[in-house]
């Protein structure tokens, strides 16, 4: 991949993504939800043998299964389905024209900066605040941070129409265990803008309406930030190096990831004062070694 340089020849940050990265739609008439569900149900089909394991979904009184990046409930005659990474960008332009409702839409843009800045969540943090300092009426920023590198900036609340998230990607998929996607993501932070209510529709209609999806992606969230005193380091337009494969891991992939990270720690400071056989009859998974 060629870096972006400056007319003096310094480096530039790349956009190397820039698509829909959730999607939910409903369905109000039996027929429609059938058929939604037998969509879904294709789809679902897909993520199981990639390896994605099914487990119960219920939101909104809707209940239904979650097979991987896909999830589908009915209440009664209706339908929700929900899509998240690829599966969301790539189902986008065949949902939202077919769906009654279309109750959020996420746009996301990944940067690849040319060189690891650790401190772009607090920089984008400061400016919002400061913002805000000026415009008290403008939606509240915040920030979280741990010890290992990740850190998000937010500014909005989950339950506004529209929520901004800017965050460490290479930090996430280090803590993630996800040798995949910690290539993918060196030196890159993503920015996700979450969209609700009205907003979504509206969102969702334009996306879907033009070819130029990843420039129009790229411009919303460019808009979006400068309009809450932020300064992203992509531009508002402009090329990009969009690498094919967007994805998100398998159920079974994010539960042992969640293994090596959160049990495997604890189980190993019990050894010394304990031995395997008590820790695999606590877990309850398997039968201990009685010989």
């Amino acid at each position: 991949m060629t870096e972006h340089t400056t007319s003096t020849g310094a480096p530039q940050p790349t956009v190397i993504e820039s698509q829909l990265d959730w999607l939910t739609c409903g369905w109000d008439e039996g027929q429609a939800a059938d058929r939604a569900e037998a969509w879904a149900f294709s789809k679902a089909q897909a993520e199981a043998r990639l390896g994605a394991r099914e487990a119960p979904f219920r939101l909104m009184g809707f209940s239904g299964w979650a097979v991987g990046r896909v999830r589908f409930g009915r209440r009664a005659a209706s339908a929700l389905l929900q899509l998240s990474g690829q599966l969301a960008d790539a189902y986008a332009d065949t949902l939202v024209p077919m769906a009654d409702r279309v109750s959020r839409v996420d746009l996301a843009v990944t940067v690849r900066l040319p060189t690891p800045d650790p401190f772009l969540g607090e920089t984008t943090y400061a400016q919002a605040s400061n913002f805000r300092a000026d415009h008290p009426k403008a939606a509240l920023p915040w920030i979280v941070q741990d010890d290992d590198g990740g850190c998000t900036a937010y500014v909005g609340k989950r339950t506004s129409d529209t929520f901004l998230r800017v965050y460490n990607k290479q930090a996430e998929s280090t803590q993630a265990h996800d040798a995949v996607a910690e290539a993918r993501y060196q030196s890159c932070w993503r920015y996700e803008l979450e969209c609700k209510g009205d907003t979504a529709k509206a969102m969702a209609t334009a996306a879907t309406s033009g070819s130029a999806r990843a420039a129009f992606v790229q411009a919303q969230l460019h808009e979006y930030c400068r309009k809450h005193g932020i300064e992203p380091v992509f531009p508002n337009d402009g090329d990009r190096m969009l690498i094919p494969g967007f994805r998100r891991r398998s159920d079974y992939q994010s539960r042992l990831a969640w293994l090596r990270s959160s049990v495997r720690p604890a189980i190993a400071a019990m050894l010394p004062e304990g031995d395997m056989h008590d820790i695999i009859e606590a877990l309850g998974v398997g039968e201990a070694d009685t010989a």
